[in-house]
């Protein structure tokens, strides 16, 4: 009996240390840096203690802009909700949160998020990356301030696009139109030259 106890937790414990080997070790049980949640969803702490990682957030969403976390992503996080901005962005409509059933997405005012107040609702910020960016590097492209709807995104002496962090709720709009991917496809990976990144609260002050 003890034998076969031993063997059963030995295999047990193999097959986690494989898993967490291929993950890219023991760090992998967490997420590897902050997530970016859908609205509602940005105390981490109070999200990740209620999530039960049931989908339906991912199922309302009609702009397709939640997705679910990877294992990639961290063990513990591995298919709670995520905002992927490549298929679409948020109008802060509050279906997520509403079919929320534990209260992970907590309520938040939907026409003061829609009408752009950070206060109401903020997602993340939006950062951009002039390395790569198109107006930066070649003054080809302004698609991001032409379609920010919370004039988020102004244009200095030059023309490039400054993102305003003050006027920012971390929509995606800018990050859903940007063209770089399709444009530059020989610079590789997944990156846009602008996309939405989580802050802390602490962080969100600092920029206003």
């Amino acid at each position: 009996m003890i034998s076969q106890i031993s063997r059963r937790s030995f295999c047990v414990a193999a097959g986690v240390s494989a898993t967490l080997v291929a993950l890219g070790g023991a760090g992998a049980l967490t997420a590897q840096g902050a997530m970016l949640r859908p609205p509602g969803g940005q105390d981490e702490r109070a999200f990740v203690a209620g999530c039960t990682h049931c989908g339906r957030c991912v199922s309302a969403c009609h702009a397709r802009a939640i997705g679910a976390a990877s294992l990639a992503d961290g063990l513990l996080e591995a298919r709670t909700p995520v905002m992927r901005y490549n298929l679409g962005f948020c109008d802060f409509c509050g279906d997520c949160a509403r079919v929320c059933p534990t209260g992970a997405l907590r309520p938040f005012d939907v026409e003061a998020a829609s009408a752009g107040d950070v206060d109401a609702c903020c997602i993340g910020k939006a950062r951009l990356s002039r390395e790569i960016c198109l107006a930066w590097t070649s003054s080809s492209c302004n698609l991001c301030y032409e379609e920010c709807p919370y004039e988020a995104i102004s244009l200095d002496g030059d023309g490039h696009p400054v993102v305003d962090e003050a006027r920012c709720n971390g929509c995606g709009v800018c990050e859903y139109v940007c063209p770089v991917l399709s444009l530059r496809s020989y610079i590789g990976g997944t990156a846009r030259a602008i996309a939405v990144v989580p802050v802390s609260p602490g962080e969100e002050e600092v920029g206003r």
